[in-house]
């Protein structure tokens, strides 16, 4: 009775060897695998609780990167949109000048006056662009309403005056919305003018309030492009500090949860071993229990 009592209490003892061997092998071999130590909140509690906290703040960070990313297309939307409504006001600058100051009959004068008109109907779709998302850019916060239409009595502004602003780090936001919808309904109206100034052939308004009026919209229109590009300086830092506060949590997450791999390796080797030397002691007692059994 007491032999047989012996017998399982050393069989028992040898499966827990067997099985606790398995599981140091097993964890080495998911280090080796992984890169990454196993079990950290059993050997390394404070170590887990660190990579927590600072994977939740990486987490942050990388939402405001995400943010930033989205404003600097806004941004750069706005820029081009803009780039392009300086160039045709500049075109349509040089036509009033022309006009003012050359003598054209009024066959020409027609002509320039069809050319003011694409620039018009260009000048609103410049307003109502839109997003890869298919947001409009120059409407404020209503961005699911088209902003800009023409009817009898001009062009008319249906956006509100809401700022559109994104998170761009803690406590901090920044605006996306450059310029209101002045810009476009002023740069529309003094397009009109010209043109109505051409139709009737009068050159005094087409020297004066013209050229004058195309002036202030240029000038409006050029320093919203210098606006958009300190915007872009802005969104351009702040996204560099954030890009340094990542590599540095993921470096320090890495030192806490990496493992070295030339000692992974070895960890591995070792733990097979043991567990090789496990199995065959359990074997060795299982013969030697058998032979027992048969005296």
């Amino acid at each position: 009775m007491t032999n047989r009592v012996s017998t399982k209490f050393q069989y028992d003892s040898s499966l827990n060897r067997i099985h606790t061997a398995y599981q140091r092998m097993f964890n080495a071999q998911q280090s080796v695998v992984t890169g990454k130590k196993q079990d950290l909140v059993v050997n390394d509690p404070g170590g887990a609780s660190f990579i927590v906290r600072a994977s939740t703040l990486k987490t942050s960070v990388e939402q405001y990167q995400k943010n930033l990313r989205s404003a600097e297309q806004t941004l750069k939307q706005s820029e081009s949109v803009y780039t392009e409504m300086k160039t045709m006001l500049q075109e349509a600058y040089g036509l009033a000048l022309q006009s003012a100051n050359t003598t054209l009959d009024q066959t020409g004068h027609n002509a320039m006056a069809k050319q003011v008109e694409t620039m018009m109907t260009r000048l609103v779709d410049l307003g109502n662009t839109q997003s890869a998302s298919g947001d409009y850019i120059f409407a404020g916060k209503k961005i699911d309403t088209k902003p800009y239409s023409v009817t009898g009595a001009g062009i008319v502004y249906s956006g509100d005056a809401g700022q559109r602003v994104v998170e761009s780090g803690p406590g901090s936001t920044l605006s996306i919305t450059v310029g209101d919808s002045a810009t476009f309904s002023q740069a529309y109206q003094a397009l009109n003018d010209m043109k109505n100034h051409l139709l009737s052939g009068n050159i005094s308004l087409l020297g004066g309030q013209s050229v004058g009026d195309l002036q202030k919209s240029m000038d409006a229109t050029k320093l919203l492009v210098g606006d958009i590009g300190a915007r872009m300086q802005q969104v351009q830092e702040q996204n560099n500090q954030h890009q340094r506060r990542v590599d540095d949590l993921t470096q320090r997450i890495s030192d806490v949860e990496d493992v070295d791999m030339a000692e992974a390796i070895s960890e591995y080797q070792l733990a097979q071993t043991v567990y090789q030397a496990a199995l065959q002691t359990t074997s060795i007692m299982d013969r030697m229990s058998l032979m027992d059994f048969m005296r």
